[in-house]
């Protein structure tokens, strides 16, 4: 599958946090501390993203991971200056 239809992200903001939701298509997962996240416009400042509590999983190679099936939300606080547009990117 194509990366945006194997995780299908949906997004609400409101004032000081976004939250994110991504569907994630089945034999695929997400790793809660490879996903990140970044604020592309000047003045914009992302605060600590929450997510639920996961899957614990314990790779050969990568150690303990945390991984989602099927879904994972996360509530992403921000701060931005009066008049600022949010962008989602994936």
């Amino acid at each position: 599958l194509r990366f945006n239809q194997a995780y299908r992200l949906s997004a609400r903001a409101e004032t000081g946090a976004v939250h994110l939701d991504w569907s994630i298509a089945p034999g695929y997962y997400l790793y809660r501390d490879r996903t990140h996240f970044k604020a592309l416009d000047a003045g914009v400042t992302l605060g600590k993203p929450a997510f639920p509590p996961g899957v614990v999983e314990n790779d050969p190679y990568l150690g303990r991971l945390v991984v989602f099936y099927k879904h994972m939300d996360a509530t992403l606080p921000f701060s931005a200056p009066r008049g600022c547009r949010c962008c989602i990117w994936r």
